[in-house]
């Protein structure tokens, strides 16, 4: 739903489901979190990946109770979940960059012992070639693969087929909706690449929150939000 319209996504019947707050009761407003009205027409739209792997209502508890807030999120099997209309409020999800961008929260766990007391079995885990058997069981089967973030190498549990196709199909259908946002992304100069170095802080598109992050990229807990591998297809459909 965009400025009160039910609108298609792009895929049609073939394409992601979606579940709006007018279903599941979970929905972001002014009076719940720091969501306000929209001042102007966006020119960004933000992927991020939670660093968990609940569903879309988990998505919006452990949102609304940091009083964070995204239009969207996307779960494993490639269903979408709408928490509010994003041509009516903007959401608290990025900062400065909250009144110009629309968010998309993807659930992954991103890097699964990210967090800073695992810190030194994380870096071992790397250096062996990274996580197996029980490991790969416990996040759905995820493969992995090495990113570059700030120059240095990360190893990153893939963005699952499902979630990828519903990214591309939510992602083209949000910049039929809000031609002010530039088809583009963030690219290196070797074909077929984004880059995971910082944009400057008015860049317009398509990108991810790590772009907008200050620094935490070179060090081993740092969150990435999201892998890059979350813009794979929409390499052919954008700048």
């Amino acid at each position: 739903m965009v400025r009160g319209s039910q609108v298609p996504l792009v895929g049609g019947e073939a394409g992601p489901g979606c579940i709006q707050w007018t279903e599941s009761g979970c929905e972001f407003t002014a009076k719940n979190t720091r969501c306000k009205p929209i001042e102007s027409d966006p020119d960004l739209i933000t992927l991020h990946a939670k660093g968990g792997e609940g569903d879309g209502k988990q998505t919006y508890r452990v949102l609304l109770a940091k009083k964070y807030s995204v239009p969207f999120s996307i779960d494993r099997d490639g269903t979408i979940w709408q928490y509010c209309d994003p041509g009516l409020l903007s959401c608290a999800h990025m900062g400065k960059g909250n009144g110009r961008s629309i968010g998309i929260e993807i659930t992954s766990a991103v890097i699964p012992l990210d967090d800073p007391k695992t810190a030194d079995n994380e870096r071992r885990l790397f250096l062996r070639g990274g996580y197996t058997g029980l490991k790969a069981r416990l996040f759905y089967g995820r493969g992995q693969h090495v990113e570059l973030y700030r120059g240095v190498k990360r190893r990153v549990l893939d963005i699952l087929p499902d979630q990828k196709a519903a990214i591309r199909s939510l992602v083209l259908t949000l910049l039929w909706e809000f031609p002010s946002v530039p088809r583009r992304l963030p690219r290196t100069e070797i074909k077929g690449t984004i880059t995971g170095e910082r944009l400057p802080d008015d860049w317009k598109g398509v990108a991810g929150h790590l772009h907008f992050q200050p620094s935490g990229f070179v060090d081993v807990h740092a969150h990435v939000d999201p892998s890059l591998d979350a813009f794979d297809e929409l390499l052919l459909d954008l700048q």
